[in-house]
């Protein structure tokens, strides 16, 4: 990894490591050799998951036509966008995730309130990583 200005500590200016986390479900951590500050937690760069270039077409107003829905709502908490807080939204959320063989179409799409998806994120997570433990997986 090219030494940019990411990887400069923003306290000591040292340049910053990346340590491997094997068996956790982060790929690597940032962190200051000298200062000994934690910086972040680095994604996995082969992962599916970080295909960013990948932005879905479809709205979510798409999916409320596709549904014949009249009102835009979240499909997990039934609450629509004038019942969300001050910095929710409604996000598309695919229900069988592309990494696990889903399509990226809009069958395969649902509509979720940031703070419901962010609880299916965890969720997934929680029950692929900490209850099914499987060695050699990343769980994610």
């Amino acid at each position: 990894m090219e030494k940019n200005k990411e990887e400069i500590c923003s306290i000591c200016k040292s340049h910053l490591i990346i340590s491997e986390t094997p068996n956790t479900p982060h790929y690597a951590r940032l962190d200051c050799p000298t200062c000994r500050k934690f910086v972040k937690w680095l994604a996995n760069p082969n992962s599916l998951r970080r295909n960013t270039n990948r932005k879905s077409k479809k709205s979510v107003r798409d999916i409320c036509n596709l549904h014949n829905f009249k009102e835009e709502f979240c499909f997990l908490c039934l609450r629509n966008r004038k019942q969300l807080g001050t910095y929710e939204t409604l996000t598309i959320d695919h229900i069988k995730e592309l990494d696990k063989g889903g399509k990226d179409e809009i069958q395969n799409m649902q509509i979720l309130c940031s703070a419901c998806h962010k609880l299916k994120n965890w969720a997934r997570l929680y029950l692929n990583w900490h209850l099914n433990k499987k060695e050699g997986e990343d769980g994610i």
